[in-house]
């Protein structure tokens, strides 16, 4: 996992997210206090088929996606996948309910966590840009889906305002942070958490599935392969070589690359511990 940049909202958006959530206000305080499915239909914004006045069918979700390519990378696994099929807008904060693991889920594991605890959601940032990320279909809705742990069990409903005082354990991609801190990867691919955020993000998304360990551990091979030159051309002085080697490491660890956060990681942990950037990578 890598810290990821969310791109500036529409001009539009901030207008048209505040109707949503006054309209939003009005189904939940008749609800009770809680957000149900049905008071997010016709009002999910972050979609291709949303259509706001005088703008192009889907204009949040191609902001949110980029139109630099056809494939982008989920938050999450850092797998790329296919932009329109993929990839969904999804909500950090979960929007209409909370839940909580049973017992203490597995590291490596290809079935998701149990819910628990169904409590009320974070429905007033559902329309919040700060709370959207892009995540894979798999990442989202097959793992995390609704769930979100904190430092501190609740033991109610979340109410307005509890997102300012909580804890969570589940890091957010777009805020950034030293992945060393958290995670470290084997050669064969294990992500392995190093703080209780780390283990928390790994469960809650499924990050050591099976299909994401055989992945990465061909990519992770290939950077120790390259590595090992590197350092071979170093002890050489051989300026041309460490300058080639430089080039193809770059590649590997660029920021539009599969598994960016392992790739930095794996680089600097051989080179003694010095930062990507101190070590002359591109940042």
């Amino acid at each position: 996992m890598h810290p990821w940049t969310r791109p500036t909202a529409h001009p539009t958006f901030a207008t048209e997210s505040a109707a949503l959530l006054d309209a939003l206000r009005l189904d939940v305080a008749a609800n009770g206090g809680r957000a149900r499915p049905e008071h997010f239909e016709r009002r999910a914004l972050w979609t291709y088929s949303w259509k706001p006045r005088g703008q192009p069918t889907g204009v949040h979700k191609h902001t949110m996606v980029g139109a630099a390519s056809w494939f982008a990378k989920c938050v999450w696994c850092e797998q790329l996948r296919e932009r329109e099929r993929e990839l969904d807008v999804e909500h950090y904060h979960p929007k209409v309910c909370v839940t909580e693991w049973q017992g203490t889920p597995p590291l490596i594991s290809d079935a998701p966590p149990r819910e628990l605890n169904e409590r009320g959601g974070y429905w007033w940032l559902a329309f919040t840009w700060n709370n959207f990320t892009l995540s894979c279909k798999t990442c989202n809705q097959a793992w995390k889906r609704n769930l979100f742990p904190v430092r501190t069990p609740r033991s109610r409903d979340v109410l307005e305002g509890d997102e300012a005082s909580e804890v969570p354990l589940l890091l957010d991609p777009s805020i950034p942070f030293r992945a060393g801190d958290h995670f470290r990867w084997t050669p064969g691919g294990i992500l392995e958490p190093v703080s209780d955020r780390g283990f928390a993000t790994i469960v809650t998304c499924g990050l050591n599935r099976r299909e994401l360990l055989e992945r990465r551990a061909q990519v992770a091979q290939n950077v120790l392969a390259r590595r090992g030159e590197l350092l071979k051309a170093m002890r050489r002085r051989d300026r041309d070589a460490v300058a080639q080697e430089k080039l193809a490491l770059n590649a590997l660890g660029s920021v539009t690359s599969e598994f960016t956060g392992m790739v930095r990681w794996l680089v600097e942990q051989g080179l003694g511990g010095r930062s990507w950037t101190e070590a002359g990578f591109a940042s």
